[in-house]
């Protein structure tokens, strides 16, 4: 929500696809508001899982890059 009451869009999320992973790898809390449209399911990690994960788990890895990247191209666009 911005100052003068409009609500700004940042992405659409679809199944699969990661919150909050830029905000863990910076150290820095989340600021955003997420709104579920359709019935969805959550699985939330803990900071320290989730960094852990990241360094044991190759394919975890693999999967976090094309996810950012993905997140980077379409705010380019």
């Amino acid at each position: 929500m911005l100052g003068d009451g409009h609500l700004l869009i940042i992405a659409y999320l679809y199944p699969g696809q990661l919150i909050s992973d830029i905000e863990i790898a910076l150290g820095r809390p989340y600021v955003c508001r997420i709104t579920a449209v359709n019935k969805a399911a959550v699985l939330r990690i803990r900071a320290d899982v989730y960094r852990k994960w990241i360094a044991t788990d190759i394919h975890f890895l693999l999967y976090l890059t094309a996810q950012l990247s993905g997140k980077l191209y379409a705010s380019a666009q």
